[in-house]
């Protein structure tokens, strides 16, 4: 079944445009779209961006070229990947404090439910794992 990319493209444009940018350049090759585009962290640092989209069954193929991330995903996926990659930029280091209070919490053994994890890469929400490492950066490892 083919879906109207000219509907998903028209959504995909606002919620960069919304979100991130007010200025992107489009550019329409054929069945790609890309999408070009700069936005500030914390009134900061400039991020470009550029991503390709495409038709995939009833989904849409997003790539991030500047990242190199490619995934499948419905549209309503595409926030997340958004959030995931504001996240990603601006991490915060943590005190000596935190780090032992989340070593103290999950401790070897402990088991865990992921809620969400901005990681396109991550497991199923709702999957339990068992705490196997916690490192001095505040990354617990877990055995799913």
């Amino acid at each position: 079944m083919k879906v109207n990319l000219n509907n998903t493209i028209t959504d995909v444009i606002t919620l960069v445009r919304t979100k991130y940018s007010h200025t992107i350049d489009i550019i329409l090759h054929e069945d790609i779209l890309t999408l070009e585009y700069m936005y500030t962290i914390a009134d900061d640092r400039d991020v470009y961006q550029l991503i390709q989209v495409k038709e995939f069954d009833d989904k849409l193929s997003i790539e991030f070229l500047t990242k190199n991330i490619c995934k499948i995903i419905d549209i309503a996926e595409l926030e997340d990947i958004f959030e995931m990659l504001h996240r990603h930029s601006t991490k915060q280091k943590y005190t000596s404090v935190e780090i032992k209070f989340i070593k103290e919490k999950y401790v070897k053994g402990t088991k865990i439910r992921l809620i969400k994890m901005y990681d396109l890469l991550a497991p199923a929400p709702e999957t339990i794992g068992t705490v196997t490492s916690v490192d001095d950066i505040r990354s617990t490892s877990s055995k799913l």
